[in-house]
């Protein structure tokens, strides 16, 4: 295995335990190899997207196994994982976006009113919408099949760049903080 990060987990814990609850939200279980083959899924639909090493992955939704699965599929790619706060003003939003150099936002339907502001939609970003609802998650990636996904598996050192978490801002504009991908 190439990846010694935080995107082997999922590959990892399907082999160990692909039964046992992974995550459960609103009463649904998803098991290990659910969730592996979810997170599979997704970053083919991100590669596909044209997101590979280093790129700045924005995820603009509520703590959610949609998070959850954009996170692994990111740290899969060797990409930076940036969660954002669904409080921010368009401005505020605009900013963490423009400096992270998010080259992807992925946003809660819920959230769209921000995610399509005047402020966010002047960014060069590719924006992608997904709803909960019915249990859809993130397919508008125009994710592959199940059986198309295979295993990615590429080379990610422990001490690449995994996430970037924005501060409060309390004395000024928030600023980014790095998070590596030890496991």
């Amino acid at each position: 295995m190439k990846d010694q990060g935080v995107g082997s987990w999922t590959l990892r814990r399907a082999r160990m335990t692909p039964d046992k609850a992974a995550l459960v939200q609103d009463g649904r279980v998803t098991s290990y190899a659910e969730l592996h083959r979810r997170v599979s899924r997704m970053a083919l639909g991100l590669r596909r997207r044209g997101i590979g090493r280093g790129d700045r992955v924005a995820f603009l939704g509520p703590n959610s196994v949609e998070l959850v699965v954009a996170m692994f599929a990111a740290a899969k790619l060797a990409a930076v994982f940036l969660p954002v706060n669904t409080r921010l003003a368009p401005p505020e939003l605009a900013h963490v976006l423009a400096d992270s150099g998010a080259r992807l936002l992925l946003y809660d339907v819920e959230l769209a009113d921000g995610a399509t502001s005047p402020e966010v939609s002047a960014l060069p970003l590719d924006l992608v919408r997904f709803g909960r609802d019915g249990g859809a998650g993130l397919e508008p990636l125009g994710l592959p099949a199940a059986e198309e996904a295979g295993d990615l598996d590429e080379r990610v050192g422990l001490d690449d760049l995994f996430m970037i978490q924005y501060t409060s801002g309390t004395s000024g504009r928030p600023k980014g903080e790095i998070g590596r991908a030890h496991v």
